[in-house]
């Protein structure tokens, strides 16, 4: 089993796409991470930098839960 909480990450199955850098997993391969807000995600929740790294910090090692409201 793979770390659920990578500081550094990037996508094999996307492959030349921007990093997952700061990735929480909370379901598979999908993860709360860096990213630009404005870019579609394959399910993903992508979160400004540096906001990215400030709640990864405050997540620190917990688990985390993660509710998707709406499509």
């Amino acid at each position: 089993m793979t770390s659920r909480r990578l500081r550094r990450h990037s996508s094999s199955e996307f492959p030349g796409k921007d990093n997952m850098d700061f990735s929480l997993f909370y379901h598979g391969g999908e993860a709360i991470h860096q990213g630009d807000p404005g870019v579609k995600s394959h399910g993903c929740i992508h979160v400004p930098s540096p906001f990215a790294e400030q709640l990864f910090d405050w997540a620190g090692n917990t688990d985390i839960s993660v509710i998707v409201i709406g499509a």
